[in-house]
């Protein structure tokens, strides 16, 4: 029986483990059909046997001596990211704590991920946006530099010092062909390129970045500089 083998197959996963179902689907049990699938799904879970966590999303609760649990934010956020960021990434407050940008906490976790099973979704209180298959964890440490730039006037309680910090760490691991590729795939605001290319002209980083700006456009880029070599 279809159930039976998916049983057998959950009772050897850890607890609090998650995993979407088109995927599980797809890698394990292909010789059945989806509807089939799903419809055991939806069994399990209704007996406890599997925790739905979202549309798509499922996880084996864990046995504790307060009875059954179901994955919290760092299983979750684990599971989307990756080990070592293969799936993905976290940004919004979650980003900038790391850096020590702001000490504004957020309840709300953003994730950005290829195995989002939805272009936008939440599991949680976390809000998981699908991430194209171009990403590759290479491409991280400039992700989160126009993430930071992109979004720096939103930053509430931003820390200068700490901005111009990370700044001087940042343009270290500057790559124009990753940037070049992340503006394009990701949607960043011109303005947020040209934020990067004046950072990068202070600290003397070459760059050609104008090439994607408009030569005649004079973009909003925020009063920053005044903070330099502080």
């Amino acid at each position: 029986m279809p159930t039976e083998m998916m049983l057998r197959y959950f009772e050897k996963q850890p607890g609090k483990s998650i995993f979407t179902a088109h995927e599980l689907y797809l890698q394990k049990f292909s010789g059945m059909t989806e509807a089939a699938f799903l419809k055991a799904l939806e069994r399990m879970s209704y007996k406890g046997q599997l925790i739905r966590l979202s549309k798509g999303v499922y996880c084996k609760p864990a046995q504790t001596r307060f009875g059954t649990a179901a994955a919290g934010e760092h299983e979750i956020t684990s599971y989307f990211t990756g080990e070592n960021h293969r799936y993905g990434f976290v940004t919004g407050y979650h980003l900038y704590n790391k850096y020590g940008l702001s000490t504004q906490i957020s309840k709300k976790v953003e994730v950005y991920s290829k195995k989002s099973p939805a272009m936008r979704s939440t599991v949680q209180h976390i809000q998981i946006y699908k991430l194209k298959s171009f990403y590759r964890p290479n491409m991280l440490s400039m992700i989160e530099f126009l993430e930071i730039l992109e979004h720096y006037r939103e930053i509430e309680d931003l820390n200068q010092k700490a901005f111009m910090k990370y700044c001087s760490m940042a343009v270290k691991k500057f790559d124009e062909n990753v940037v070049g590729k992340v503006y394009l795939q990701m949607g960043y605001k011109k303005r947020t390129l040209a934020f990067l290319k004046n950072i990068l002209d202070i600290y003397q980083v070459s760059n050609t970045l104008k090439r994607y700006l408009n030569g005649t456009s004079k973009y909003q880029i925020p009063k920053w500089k005044e903070y330099y070599g502080t």
